[in-house]
């Protein structure tokens, strides 16, 4: 659930192109339409248990 909240966080940022997380087994393209003309950061976040 987490991972769900933080990838459509990102996704509306409208600053982000690429995300990539180890709980999803490929790439996450961000549409045109949710970003920038030139969005400029790719992403990759993975889960760190404390």
């Amino acid at each position: 659930m987490a991972n769900e909240l933080f990838i459509n966080m990102l996704k509306s940022s409208y600053t982000t192109c690429l995300l990539v997380s180890e709980e999803n087994d490929q790439c996450i393209v961000v549409e045109p339409e949710k970003r920038v003309s030139q969005a400029l950061f790719a992403y990759y976040f993975r889960a760190i248990l404390l």
